[in-house]
């Protein structure tokens, strides 16, 4: 019974960052983001690309849409990350993937548009 409720805790508290993590109305995006994955899977990292992945777009919502709920998942999926390599190696991941894709949304516009819905 106890496994139950922690399956089910486990889900709901995943349910926020799945639903951002599988966004398909900025393609652009998901294919710079997919190929950052792509390199840092093929590194040797299974999870942690996720975990950045999802830091850095929490990170551009509240920078560039002004939404500032949510504010200690960035430091949490950063940690999370972290157990695949050292703080430091994620923080400069996490800098790469937050540029790169605060660069395809400038370009995009409508993406950006769509980003912050």
């Amino acid at each position: 019974m106890n496994f139950k409720k922690l399956m089910i805790m486990a889900a709901i508290t995943a349910v926020p960052s799945i639903a951002l993590a599988v966004d398909s109305k900025t393609p652009e995006l998901d294919k710079v983001t997919m190929a950052m994955k792509e390199a840092l899977w093929k590194k040797g990292l299974s999870t942690s690309p996720t975990s950045i992945n999802i830091a850095a777009q929490f990170s551009l919502l509240n920078e560039l849409c002004g939404r500032t709920y949510m504010e200690d998942e960035v430091p949490f999926q950063l940690k999370m990350a972290s157990v695949e390599a050292p703080a430091p190696v994620i923080q400069a991941y996490y800098d790469v993937f937050k540029r790169k894709m605060r660069e395809s949304l400038m370009a995009n516009p409508t993406e950006a548009a769509a980003f912050c819905k």
